[in-house]
């Protein structure tokens, strides 16, 4: 449920998002889109569609149209939340960690988080960092076609990378072994190589297709 499956709204409430920040009716924009979400998640819910003007498939991500009224009430909560953990620490021990210095780390990761514009910078970051390595794809974003909470990309199809049946079935034998060397490799070079890690690394986000 965390990971893909989470309570999807209806089409009509999401495209709103769309048509707001593009300034234009949805139908404008895609020749078809599926009104029932391929995912959704705690931020945003995931429709597959086809670009009027080009003919290509592509996912548009579409965020949940009230959610920086409920982060803000989210953020909220969560300060008091520190605030009485620390009260409550300090209570048994006067030398325990104040948890207040955690509240601005919060608030700046989950507003960054809202910000689709920033995925969409990562990613395209990350993309350059793995250019040349054979092993990884990322999904091609249409940049004009984006805000700070829609964002058009490429749609790419894959087995999850947990799903083991379809790997071996697929890949045989030793399919889900070389999905994990790959995913350790990629995690490996994000974090000691580039200094930099773009990732939401649960298995619904990550696909695993034959290569080429």
């Amino acid at each position: 449920t965390l990971q893909e499956r989470g309570a999807e709204l209806p089409f009509e409430q999401v495209k709103v998002v769309y048509e707001h920040d593009m300034g234009c009716k949805i139908e404008d924009a895609f020749s078809e889109i599926d009104i029932l979400p391929v995912a959704s998640a705690s931020l945003a819910q995931v429709h597959r569609a086809i670009l009027k003007d080009t003919g290509e498939e592509v996912a548009v991500k579409l965020q949940y149209p009230q959610l920086k009224v409920q982060t803000k009430i989210d953020l909220l909560v969560l300060k008091f939340l520190i605030h009485m953990s620390y009260r409550v620490a300090q209570y048994y021990d006067n030398q325990a960690i104040d948890f207040r210095r955690f509240n601005n780390h919060f608030n700046q990761s989950i507003v960054k988080e809202l910000d689709f514009k920033q995925e969409v910078v990562n990613l395209e970051r990350t993309r350059n960092n793995f250019k040349g390595y054979a092993g990884l794809y990322l999904p091609r974003t249409y940049v004009m076609r984006s805000s700070r909470r829609t964002i058009v990309m490429e749609f790419c199809r894959g087995a999850r990378i947990d799903d083991l049946d379809k790997l071996q079935e697929q890949f045989g034998e030793k399919g889900p072994q070389k999905a994990s060397n790959i995913l350790v490799d990629v995690f490996a070079k994000m974090i000691f190589v580039h200094g930099f890690v773009h990732c939401d690394a649960h298995p619904g986000n990550i696909m695993v297709r034959p290569n080429p």
